[in-house]
């Protein structure tokens, strides 16, 4: 609540006594290639202080980032296919249905010749597009339907995901060319080659159900709107810390304000290791201690 009130220069009380479990709104520094293993610290955080794991996640701003700590390698494919493998993984690991739509949407936009101007966000943005549901229905439905539309992950990557997915890419844009008049860009198959891509399920050693944070759910800051949490992981880079710091009075403020108040008991800010020392200052003046500083 303190957190919140200085966030929102608000002056709020809590409805609840301190509670007993550890608490409270921490930072920490962490280096990308060593986020799997922030991810395991916050975990052994939660649990440590007698939360639920299972009622905690971790959340970050971009729909690439969670779907790279679900489990997107970044050596899995490359160009288009990759982001196709992360929006499969979205999906079928984590159940970010929402994630993996914008992602597929972002790049079905590039395999249009002239979606024309805003096509993404008309797509995207249900409520101010409503012309636009016919449309947004066909994606949905490829994004959700691995049989027919996005395939399953657990396809083995270059000899049965791939093909299924080029296949099922092209039956698509016929019928956005067939029913609204949407012309695809030439040569899909080079557009969407298995270059990279290996002989295995694109999961393959990246499972949650088994791995080190297993339970613990990975999203966007928009997936968790409206929840709350046992405790939350906000792993944010170097511009997101800062707006969250200049408070909630803009919307960039706000999304932070979002994710940092998700949570009853415990909060952790991950920042890049490379900006600890520019944000430490404004950090502890906001509230947050620094995890393992007494």
């Amino acid at each position: 609540m303190a957190l919140a009130n200085a966030l929102a220069s608000r002056v709020d009380t809590a409805d609840r006594p301190k509670p007993e479990e550890s608490n409270g709104a921490f930072f920490i520094g962490y280096k990308k290639a060593d986020r799997d293993k922030l991810l395991v610290a916050f975990q052994a955080a939660v649990a440590a202080a007698g939360l639920c794991v299972d009622k905690s996640a971790v959340v970050c701003r971009a729909s690439a980032t969670a779907a790279a700590l679900v489990g997107a390698d970044a050596s899995i494919g490359q160009g288009l296919v990759k982001q196709f493998a992360r929006a499969a993984l979205l999906r079928d690991q984590h159940r970010d249905f929402s994630g993996a739509f914008k992602v597929v949407a972002g790049y079905i936009a590039g395999l249009l010749k002239k979606p024309g101007d805003g096509w993404l966000a008309s797509v995207t943005q249900a409520t101010r597009h409503p012309e636009m549901k016919p449309v947004r229905r066909i994606i949905w439905s490829f994004t959700r339907d691995p049989g027919t539309g996005l395939p399953a992950s657990t396809l083995v990557a270059d000899t049965q995901w791939q093909p299924q997915l080029l296949a099922n890419i092209r039956a698509l844009m016929a019928r956005l060319q067939e029913d609204h008049g949407l012309e695809p860009v030439p040569n899909l198959g080079s557009r969407l080659a298995k270059t990279e891509l290996t002989n295995a399920p694109l999961h393959a050693g990246a499972d949650l159900a088994t791995g080190p944070h297993a339970n613990l759910r990975i999203h966007t800051v928009h997936k968790v709107k409206g929840e709350t949490l046992d405790a939350v992981l906000y792993l944010a880079e170097k511009d997101h810390a800062e707006t969250l710091l200049r408070g909630a009075e803009t919307e960039l403020g706000r999304i932070g304000y979002v994710a940092v108040t998700r949570a009853r008991n415990l909060v952790w800010l991950g920042v890049p290791t490379t900006a600890l020392d520019a944000l430490r200052p404004a950090l502890v003046a906001r509230g947050f201690s620094e995890v393992g500083v007494a």
